[in-house]
């Protein structure tokens, strides 16, 4: 009997699932010289529409139909018609142009192309121009024989000048750094090298300093990992290990810096945890030697916390 009620809520009031979507609703999309299903007064959240365009007309985005999803009161994109002969924006890997604010270009419109940084136009080429609803010879950006791949990784050192890049461009300079316990043994330009013609100068070294202890440094308190526990202390370093029904996360070693600053803390994420609806749940003991079997009851409080008794 109670299966049939819901099932007659859920036929006479179907609102109450849509009511479930969170988001807010999307108005109608306005679309010139096209048309769009199915055509409401209000769209709700993570609704979509389906839309095309008129004869002689073309989304911007290419092809002849596509769908715009309602996402918290905005469409996913602005579908959009445009005359044949007109172009949508290209695409440029590794530069830019300035966009045209309408979404798309007229027939005769010229674009220009600005390369990234430590790449210059293939053939010199810069430009490109809307031609019957096509674009003319869009450019191409690509390394310039004077840039630098990224510049080389030394053992205990790395950079800390900038962020990583896949390219540098000529003039470029980058500077290195030691871990602790090592010294930055430099080159002609010290602990920076710098990108000359294609190629970087010469690379420093870290090597070990003789003179470092770890034992005149003090981080001070030990970090607390929540559901963590201490395994191994040392004047140098902390190792961490996860109580049961818990993984670590991050390293399991904590160094103490030269700064006076302890490394990367891990934490101690729940896992495995025994799920319990409501109420008790009792474990079979491992066998100790007993003549009868032992018991371990696992229960939810009410604070939602879970305790493990002894076997008894």
């Amino acid at each position: 009997m109670l299966g049939a009620r819901l099932v007659f809520g859920l036929l006479w009031f179907p609102g109450l699932l849509n009511a479930q979507k969170a988001g807010r609703p999307c108005q109608p999309p306005k679309l010139d010289d096209g048309y769009f299903v199915p055509q409401q007064t209000t769209y709700l959240h993570e609704e979509q529409i389906t839309y095309t365009c008129e004869m002689g007309h073309k989304r911007v985005l290419g092809g002849w139909w596509a769908t715009s999803k309602c996402l918290d009161g905005n469409w996913s994109h602005n579908p959009q018609c445009i005359n044949e002969n007109d172009c949508g924006p290209p695409t440029i890997l590794n530069g830019k142009y300035n966009k045209d604010p309408m979404g798309w270009y007229e027939e005769g419109d010229v674009i220009r192309v600005t390369c990234d940084p430590g790449r210059e136009h293939q053939d010199r080429v810069a430009t490109a121009k809307c031609i019957n609803g096509t674009w003319s010879s869009i450019p191409v950006c690509v390394k310039s024989p004077e840039a630098c791949l990224p510049p080389p990784k030394i053992p205990h050192g790395i950079i800390i000048d900038g962020p990583y890049r896949d390219l540098f461009e000529v003039d470029s300079s980058v500077k290195y750094t030691c871990e602790d316990g090592y010294t930055i043994k430099g080159t002609t330009s010290g602990d920076k090298i710098f990108c000359i013609s294609g190629n970087w100068t010469e690379v420093p070294k870290c090597t070990i300093n003789q003179f470092f202890s770890f034992s005149a440094v003090s981080c001070g308190t030990h970090p607390v990992v929540i559901n963590g526990v201490l395994v191994q202390v040392t004047r140098s370093y902390l190792r961490y290990q996860c109580v049961r029904y818990y993984k670590l996360v991050g390293p399991d070693t904590v160094y103490c810096r030269s700064s006076g600053l302890w490394t990367q803390v891990p934490v101690c994420e729940g896992e495995h945890q025994p799920r319990l609806v409501c109420g008790f749940t009792d474990f079979k003991c491992v066998s100790q030697g007993w003549w009868t079997d032992h018991y371990s009851r696992v229960q939810c409080t009410s604070s939602r916390n879970i305790t493990i008794s002894n076997c008894k």
